[in-house]
């Protein structure tokens, strides 16, 4: 279940699930929110496993990789992406609706991704969501204002919990640096496919070689190489996964210079062979 498209701007969607999803390794510039309905997510993250429940938010930026595992019969959730270079030019909202979303990140990279809202806020995030759902016809006018709304909506209530307060100090340059690291983000999605490096990512930032890596890592996680290989992987994965393309030109399209490094890097991640992927559909 890779994604088949890319998505742009806001999304929801309401999803039952009764077995383990699929890592994510399509990885993409923006967040996701899974709000539980009903069951229990087990969620494995950045080495650590902790359990969601309802009314809980499990919280990831796309670079994260994480697992999700249904611990009932069948959990029951609403997923929200934002990917924000869109969302922010379409809701006008970019520095707050930024900040918010970084803070999440940072709390996330210490305490873990399931966010507890105190009940009254889960009850608000609940109402907005399902009723953004009920208005979400593709063709209904004003579904797309809807969906802005409801973002906001949702940043707005999980900005006065007390656990986001005080993660960013007045005044910090986060928000500018960010738009930086998008800017590389966005630059890898186009051009993945070509022989790109650090350098050209370092020039999508415009940041020197130097200050662009250590900025990448502390938003992302990852090296800009690791990404980029990690970028790669989840193309060829979808394309393996949805095509019959040979394996030597879905190594090729994804962007990696020589077959030896495509199996090294597919088999290293994926603790299988890109023939063994193919055949099984995994």
């Amino acid at each position: 279940m890779l994604p088949d498209k890319d998505w742009h701007g806001i999304e929801f969607e309401r999803t039952a699930i009764d077995c383990k999803l699929p890592n994510a390794f399509i990885l993409r510039s923006g967040f996701y929110f899974y709000f539980l309905e009903s069951g229990r997510l087990e969620v494995a993250a950045g080495g650590s496993c902790s359990t969601a429940g309802p009314g809980q938010l499990v919280f990831c930026p796309a670079w994260a990789r994480r697992r999700l595992k249904p611990l009932t019969a069948i959990c029951r959730l609403i997923t929200v992406r934002m990917r924000y270079n869109a969302f922010a030019v379409e809701v006008q909202a970019d520095a707050e609706a930024l900040d918010i979303l970084m803070a999440l990140a940072r709390r996330c990279e210490r305490r873990g991704h399931v966010l507890s809202p105190s009940p009254g806020a889960s009850a608000q995030i609940g109402k907005i969501l399902q009723e953004t759902l009920a208005e979400g016809m593709p063709n209904q006018p004003g579904v797309n204002l809807f969906k802005k709304a409801a973002a906001l909506g949702l940043l707005g209530v999980l900005s006065r919990e007390r656990w986001l307060s005080g993660l960013f100090p007045a005044g910090s340059s986060v928000t500018s640096a960010y738009r930086n690291i998008q800017n590389a983000l966005l630059y890898i999605e186009e051009h993945y496919s070509e022989a790109i490096g650090i350098e050209e990512m370092a020039r999508a930032a415009c940041l020197s070689r130097s200050h662009f890596q250590a900025v990448f890592r502390q938003y992302t996680g990852l090296p800009p190489k690791t990404y980029l290989t990690r970028y790669r992987l989840g193309a060829a994965c979808r394309l393996l996964a949805t095509t019959e393309e040979s394996i030597a030109m879905v190594a090729y399209t994804a962007g990696f210079g020589s077959m030896s490094q495509f199996y090294s890097a597919f088999t290293k991640t994926m603790r299988t062979t890109p023939a063994e992927f193919k055949k099984g559909r995994i």
